[in-house]
């Protein structure tokens, strides 16, 4: 009872107070009151709150100018960067040395012009600038260009030549500055082309047979032509042999000494050349032989740049063609003569192969610096001498004049069966040489001192031949080398004097003493172990008194040998060679019991020795000494 009370008091005060309110408002209006607005007071306002106020309207003055701006400045010239076209146009593949053409095109898309341009271009190595549309600055690859305008497009035009290796990938990298008209800055931009070099600007070729005989001979084609529309300035070819291959001749020659690079300049376009190379193959029946050959061109840094290899391979096969030389039926390499000997020759040929043999032809070639021939015996005169001996006079000049080397040729023409030589078939050449009998072939040779030493005869036998059904079968093969060496000439003069009033011929019951002279000589080689030895008969006796020039005199009173032995002569010592004396002699007795037709006072006389030019000994024999 008490709450509702309180709640209608405090409704009923507030509405008193609104009444009231509205008395008041009413009563004025109904006074008539009027207000003086000239005397209004007025409240004095902050004046921080006024200067803020003053500050933000002159911002946002600011303000509005600038985007007003803007808004002008950019709807007459706006600049991106991104409509600025810059790029690189060229072929992605290309031949080694051929011509090249690249492409720089920039094309203006913006609203505004573009000044200050230059394009700076980083070339590889190995390429050769030949052509610009627009010239670059001075010893350098920068190119400048001073305006482009909104809208415009500009080139550049490079012709060049890339002189790399095959299979390699070249990259042109190109760098743009340039500067928009109304900016200070600079801006850039960068592209690059990737070409690779995918073809040799050399076509190389090598013709050679596919089967060579085994130390036979070969031939090789090796063809280039330049494949460009540029001339090739420097080629360089160096070729890698199959083992003991040896070179014997190449068209062109060789230039340097090294026998597998060949140089080569000026090539011009579409232009074929060709290097030929001969040369011996040596190597084992059924053997394969490589030859490599590697071409490539000389950069402007002079480094070889590879364009092209290739290999030829060959086989290798027998001839079957058997060929041996004999003198006086002996086939050893080395052999030994004497002055006056007939050397009897023999050319022994066989086909052991299944294939026919073809035009033949045997070379023999004979040397011999010091030693002449005195005769030439053949049934089949060789083609040297066909003409030479219809005339007897001609034909001994002929030998005559022979010094150092001889040939003797024998082919179809003298020898109509070696035109042809069938399987299994077989044949020979006989011929003799007389050797001359005097080391002087005159006596001024020997008045003027002039004498020659070690005398010798090389021979060897030469043949051509082909293989009927091989392709480029052509072939050469030699015989054994034989080497006859001559035999020096020692000469042993002995003689015999009386001494006092030794009776000659001795008498029975008187005893008589002699001497005995040796008296030795040496002509062209030098001899070593020199020994000359005799025996005595029981009825002479040894008187003990000897004397030498050179060496040692001894007797052995067991086995009754007198033996003289010298350690070395030189050449040419003796008479009639030398003032220089080679000279023994000894003392003898004997006192005859009997008298029959004879009486040996020496018996056989031996001189032996080694002759070092011949590595053999030597010996003669003198028939014993009588009375």
């Amino acid at each position: 009872m008490s709450f509702n009370f309180k709640t209608k008091k405090i409704e009923n005060n507030k509405k008193e107070k609104i009444e009231n309110g509205l008395d008041e408002i009413y009563n004025i209006e109904k006074r008539g009151r009027e207000f003086d607005f000239f005397h209004l007071e007025h409240k004095e306002k902050n004046k921080t709150i006024q200067i803020l106020m003053r500050i933000l309207f002159f911002l946002f003055i600011i303000f509005g100018i600038s985007v007003v701006s803007f808004l002008i400045f950019n709807k007459q010239a706006k600049f991106s960067g991104e409509k600025l076209i810059f790029q690189i146009e060229g072929p992605t593949e290309i031949s080694s040395g051929s011509e090249i053409s690249y492409q720089i095109n920039l094309d203006n898309q913006e609203s505004i012009d573009l000044i200050d341009l230059s394009v700076d271009i980083k070339f590889p190595s190995d390429f050769k600038l030949k052509f610009s549309s627009l010239e670059p600055m001075e010893n350098s690859n920068t190119w400048k260009i001073e305006k482009i305008k909104a809208g415009e497009k500009k080139q550049i035009k490079i012709l060049g030549q890339f002189l790399g290796e095959v299979g390699t990938s070249k990259t042109i990298s190109a760098i743009l500055n340039y500067r928009p008209i109304n900016f200070s800055s600079f801006f850039k931009k960068n592209n690059s082309i990737t070409t690779i070099l995918n073809k040799a600007s050399v076509v190389l070729d090598i013709n050679a047979p596919e089967k060579v005989l085994a130390d036979g001979l070969i031939g090789y084609e090796i063809k280039y032509k330049n494949d460009t529309l540029l001339p090739l300035e420097a080629i360089k070819i160096i070729i890698k042999y199959p083992e003991n291959f040896k070179l014997i001749k190449s068209e062109p020659e060789i230039l340097q000494s090294d026998e597998d690079i060949w140089f080569f300049s000026n090539l011009q376009p579409g232009e074929e050349k060709i290097l030929k190379i001969e040369g011996e193959m040596k190597g084992v029946i059924g053997e394969i032989k490589e030859l490599k050959v590697s071409l490539g061109i000389i950069d402007q840094d002079n480094k070889f740049r590879l364009q092209t290899e290739k290999t030829s391979i060959v086989f290798l096969i027998a001839s079957n063609l058997f060929i041996e030389l004999r003198i006086n039926s002996q086939t050893s390499a080395t052999q030994s003569a004497n002055l006056g000997d007939i050397l009897e020759y023999e050319i022994f040929y066989k086909n052991n192969g299944e294939t026919e043999i073809k035009n033949l032809i045997f070379e023999t070639r004979l040397a011999s610096p010091n030693l002449r021939w005195q005769k030439l015996e053949t049934k089949t005169l060789p083609r040297e001498l066909e003409l030479v001996s219809r005339n007897s006079s001609s034909f001994y000049k002929f030998l005559d004049s022979i010094e150092g080397n001889a040939f003797l040729t024998w082919s179809r023409d003298q020898i109509p069966q070696i035109f042809s030589l069938k399987p299994k078939e077989e044949g020979s050449i006989p011929f003799k040489i007389f050797l001359q009998d005097k080391i002087f072939s005159g006596e001024s040779e020997a008045e003027d001192k002039n004498f020659p030493k070690n005398f010798y005869l090389e021979s060897i036998v030469k043949v051509k031949a082909k293989i009927n059904e091989l392709e480029q079968s052509d072939f050469e093969i030699n015989s054994q080398k034989i080497i006859t060496k001559i035999k020096t000439q020692a000469e042993l003069k002995i003689e015999i004097g009386h001494l006092g009033d030794s009776a000659w011929p001795p008498k029975i019951d008187n005893k008589s003493e002699y001497q005995v002279n040796w008296k030795l000589n040496n002509a062209m080689n030098n001899l070593k172990n020199i020994k000359i030895s005799t025996f005595l008969p029981e009825n002479v006796e040894w008187k003990q008194e000897s004397k030498v020039t050179t060496g040692e005199i001894k007797y052995n009173p067991e086995t009754r040998e007198v033996s003289w032995e010298i350690n070395w002569l030189p050449i040419y010592v003796g008479e009639p060679f030398s003032e220089t004396k080679i000279e023994a002699n000894f003392k003898l007795s004997i006192k005859p019991e009997w008298l029959n037709e004879s009486i040996v006072l020496l018996k056989q006389t031996f001189l032996k020795a080694d002759d070092e030019f011949i590595q053999d000994s030597i010996s003669t024999s003198y028939d014993q000494i009588s009375m």
